[in-house]
């Protein structure tokens, strides 16, 4: 303890200890007579008489005057064997004494000091406040009431009225009794208190508590009774103390008195004296050992830490809530009190018993300035002198706990993060434009959380690092980033007003073709009605076959025709003219079902690359827990390759095949059989039964084919998918330093590069549009001239390119065999053989020959048809030797009047009216119908491998829509059925 602290707390010790024991003497009880008075005025021997105990007065020799004394134990607990109870300078009571109703309480005025007049204004107070009825004996000496001044007697009185604020009810239990009387009676002691009360009324110092029990005592109601001073050694009777007795009897028991505790002024000046110093205590200990104590306290709650950064915070909250709980500005006592009791909470959590007990102890002690204090001393709460330790804690573990502020620099990139204690979660949120942070803490840093910071160059410096739990630092660099759009642009489906673009096209070529059509019958039927009235006014003459044996030449008939020649080579090259148009319509319609590029995916676009990796930076002093943390700066890995966009979907095949079969489109014609003889199987047969077939035989050189017509309009095909685009190149890592020599232990590092991004996906290919239906006619087709034509056999079911030759014999044999009619020799007829009439040598005629072999095929074809005709009888071959010799007749030029100029009208003839024959002849034996059209309605196809649908890749619905045997004709014929 300190020697500051010693007064006040040994003085308090004293105190506490007679207060202990005040309060174990004293314990509640009905009734009491309490005997009070000034020190040395007679109070214990008094009360020894009054409870019975035998007193004997003996002369003092020295001093003069008797002396009592009591032989025997008096009282509880205080033996007076021998002892002089009478007439003391220092009081004989320190404590209440107790005998039965009777409480002998100290003196008043006790010369043993301040602390004593303490102890006996205690017992008193506690003795009057634990009885419920009580009755006061007033002990005052002759002396006392005679003396001049009556300072004494006013001061007893005083300090009565100041025990018992009301007093007016205390003069009903008040009973005076005067000790050591030897000549006053009670009509003098009645007089003086009268002269007093007249004396002092109106001043200032006589107060009302005074008068009115002066008033009490001058009446004649007042009991007052007198204790003689002995006068010869002897055994003191028992008169005075039945006198005594009967007054007591008399008085009644005052109830419900409000005792007050009251000293006299020594004890008020040294009681105020004590005040001063506590507080001076008060702020000693605050500033040299609170203070400091809670400063040591958080700055090992920081140390010892090992949770988040918010934990702490949190702790740290709880001290500065509790630290302002602590008022200054209110001055009132018990809030004094309460933050004395606040600041022992808070020292209750540092575990410092010391400071626990030296508070205790200051708190007692103003628990006992409380006690001992009068009304008159005033303690007001002096928390000002030292409440400034307190805003300082406050303020300085406000800036402990408080949360960085970041700051960034004007580009944005910079974060940097300031404060006495930091945790990385409070730098979590990281957007991606921080290229550098930077922590600077001035106590402690706690890596409390995990960081993200992609890339970041990261800077810790602090006195302390403390890694909490497993952490991860991750700068690893970013994932190339993704392209806006997950996948390229598919390719754009072809529409026109909600139809397919396709069907309006191909209407738009239709239409063209019909036109063109239209007008390419106009020419056939102006040129066959031409064709025909000429051929109608040669045969009209009767002269026909005079003039065809005659061998002569009708210039007549030559000229017209040689005018339906002019006529017929002008409309036929017109309907040439027309049918490279309607070629050419049909390749841009052909050209239409082809994929458009816009129908295309596009192709992804390559993956973005990953980023670097962060740099890692740290420096301090102390390290804790640093093998838990593990940082990451490698470079991030490669971006996605964007994928690939889809093609778009093919257009519907249109409702056109049967169009194409009715204009009979070689692009559908699928089958051609030959269904009339050649001209030797037509004269061996002897098929001549009519005059129509006479004739036709004669004037024709036709051929009758069975033609099958198959068609349909393809769906458009769909569009190519657009390949998926590379993954992005991985980034670099970074590198880390942590700058402290001796490093115990390490943190795990990554840095490697890694992977590069995935590739994109290939997008899905176009599905093609859906064919049109299909279209089926078989035409009966008269055709002129078919070897000049190139008129051939063919089956679609055919695999092969076998060519068709016609076998003939010379034309002598020929002749002779036609002349006699009955001998007709049978001959193998070969599509693949034919023999040279003129040579009398097997050759062979292709289809496939070339150009420049015409005018001989011309020339074998043309004596074939003239040896048949001379058999007949019309012996024309010189001149059409003769002819061939000089002119090389060309196929495109037998017709018409040069052809009867180079030949002779004989075999001109057959020559213009074998068309006209083959328009009357020809016709429609089935006519264009529609198939089912489910079974041909398969989809288009497109030509990029991205887009091959093979069978095996289709799905259960899509295998259903394509029969098997139209899926087999699809794959042998494709390029015939199908060219889109």
């Amino acid at each position: 303890m300190s020697s500051a602290n010693q007064p006040i707390e040994k003085i308090r010790l004293h105190i506490q200890e007679n207060i202990k024991k005040i309060d174990a003497r004293i314990s509640q009880q009905e009734n009491a007579v309490i005997i009070v008075g000034e020190t040395r005025e007679g109070k214990t021997t008094l009360f020894n008489y009054l409870i019975g105990n035998s007193l004997f007065s003996k002369e003092n020799f020295d001093c003069g005057g008797f002396e009592i004394y009591s032989g025997i134990k008096t009282y509880i607990g205080d033996p007076l064997n021998n002892t002089n109870i009478y007439n003391r300078s220092i009081s004989q009571t320190t404590l209440p004494l107790n005998q039965g109703e009777f409480w002998d309480c100290p003196g008043f005025g006790d010369s043993r000091g301040d602390e004593q007049n303490i102890i006996n204004a205690y017992s008193i107070y506690m003795l009057t406040k634990n009885i419920k009825k009580l009755k006061v004996l007033i002990v005052v000496s002759e002396a006392t009431i005679i003396e001049t001044s009556k300072k004494k007697l006013l001061n007893i009185i005083k300090y009565l009225g100041e025990i018992f604020k009301n007093n007016i009810d205390l003069v009903k239990g008040l009973c005076l009794v005067v000790t050591q009387k030897n000549n006053l009676d009670l009509r003098k002691v009645r007089n003086i208190f009268n002269r007093i009360i007249r004396e002092r009324n109106g001043q200032e110092s006589f107060s009302l508590s005074q008068r009115n029990i002066l008033n009490v005592l001058s009446s004649n109601r007042s009991q007052i009774a007198f204790f003689n001073t002995p006068r010869e050694d002897e055994l003191i009777s028992d008169k005075d103390r039945l006198e005594i007795l009967n007054c007591i009897e008399k008085i009644s028991y005052v109830e419900n008195l409000k005792p007050s505790f009251s000293l006299e002024p020594s004890t008020v000046h040294f009681i105020e004296n004590l005040i001063g110093v506590f507080y001076k205590d008060v702020e000693n200990f605050m500033s040299n050992k609170f203070y400091p104590a809670l400063l040591n306290y958080i700055e090992s709650l920081i140390d010892s830490h090992d949770d988040t950064v918010e934990k702490l915070r949190e702790s740290l909250n709880e001290f500065i809530d509790e630290l302002e709980k602590i008022i200054s500005h209110d001055k009132e006592l018990q809030q004094f009190e309460n933050n004395l009791n606040q600041i022992l909470l808070i020292i209750n959590r540092l575990n410092r018993n010391d400071l626990k007990d030296e508070l205790s102890k200051k708190i007692f002690q103003l628990d006992f300035i409380k006690v001992v204090k009068t009304e008159s001393i005033t303690i007001e709460g002096d928390t000002n002198r030292w409440y400034h330790f307190i805003s300082e804690l406050i303020d300085v573990i406000g800036l402990l706990k408080s949360k960085p502020e970041p700051k960034t620099n004007e580009g944005g990139q910079v974060l940097t993060f300031e404060g006495a204690i930091i945790g990385t979660e409070d730098i979590q949120i990281i957007s991606n434009t921080i290229k550098e942070i930077n922590v600077y803490s001035l106590n402690s840093l706690f890596i409390d959380k995990d960081i993200i910071a992609p890339g970041a160059f990261l800077t810790f410096i602090s006195p302390q690092f403390r890694v909490i739990g497993k952490r991860t630092i991750n700068l690893k660099g970013e994932i190339g980033p993704s392209h806006n759009l997950r996948k390229a642009d598919d390719g754009i489906k072809e529409t026109i007003n909600n139809q397919d673009a396709c069907d309006e096209e191909i209407k738009d070529a239709n239409d063209d073709i019909n036109e063109n059509i239209n007008k390419v019958k106009k020419i056939d039927r102006i040129h066959k009605d031409e064709e025909s009235n000429g051929v109608k006014e040669i045969i009209s003459k009767q002269d026909l076959y005079d003039e065809m044996n005659k061998k002569g030449i009708n210039y007549e008939i030559i000229n017209k025709l040689e005018a339906s020649d002019e006529i017929t080579k002008e409309k036929t090259s017109d309907k040439i003219n027309m049918e490279e148009t309607n070629n050419s319509i049909r390749i841009n319609k052909d050209d239409k079902k082809k994929a458009s590029p816009e129908m295309h995916g596009k192709d992804g676009l390559p993956g973005l690359p990953g980023g670097n990796g962060g740099h890692f930076y740290a420096k301090g002093r102390n390290f804790i827990n640093l093998s838990s943390l593990t940082i990451d700066i490698s470079g991030g890995d490669g971006g996605k390759g964007q994928d690939g966009g889809n093609g778009a979907d093919g257009l519907l095949g249109s409702d056109s095949g049967k169009k194409m079969v009715e204009d009979k489109e070689e692009s559908a014609l699928v089958s051609r059989k030959k269904v009339s003889g050649a001209l030797k199987e037509i004269v061996e047969k002897g098929v001549i039964d009519t005059a129509e077939k006479g004739f036709k035989f004669f004037f024709t050189f036709n051929e009758k084919y069975k033609e099958v017509y198959e068609a349909y309009d393809p769906g458009q095909e769909g569009g190519d998918a657009g390949r998926g685009g590379v993954g992005g190149n991985a980034g670099s890592h970074g590198i880390e330093h942590i700058d402290l020599d001796g490093l115990q232990e390490k943190p795990t590092i990554f840095k490697e590069n890694n992977r590069k991004g995935i590739d994109g996906k290939d997008g899905s290919p176009g599905r093609g549009g859906k064919n049109g239906p299909k279209y089926h006619g078989i035409y009966i087709n008269e055709i002129s001239y078919s070897g000049f034509k190139g008129y051939e056999e063919f089956d679609f079911e055919s695999t092969d390119s076998t060519t068709r030759t016609v076998e003939i014999t010379d034309l002598t044999e020929f002749d002779t065999i036609c002349i006699d009619e009955g001998a007709i020799t049978s001959s193998k007829e070969s599509d693949t053989e034919s023999t040279d009439s003129a040579a009398g040598t097997d050759s062979k005629i292709s289809d496939t020959d070339s150009n420049n072999d015409l005018i001989a095929k011309a020339y074998r074809l043309s004596t074939s048809y003239i040896g048949t005709v001379a058999a007949l009888g019309y012996n024309i071959v010189p001149i059409v030797a003769k002819e061939l010799g000089k002119n090389a007749i060309k196929v495109g030029s037998l017709t018409g009047a040069s052809l009867a100029a180079g030949i002779g009208v004989g075999l001109a003839i057959p020559l213009v009216i074998s068309p006209v024959s083959a328009h009357f002849s020809s016709h429609w034996e089935e006519k264009p119908n529609k198939l089912d059209h489910e079974s041909f309605a398969s989809d288009g196809i497109s030509p990029s491998p991205l887009n091959d649908k093979s069978e095996s890749s289709l799905t259960k619905y899509e295998k259903s829509d394509i029969p098997s045997d139209y899926s087999k004709k699809l794959s042998k014929k494709l390029s015939d059925y199908n060219k889109f």
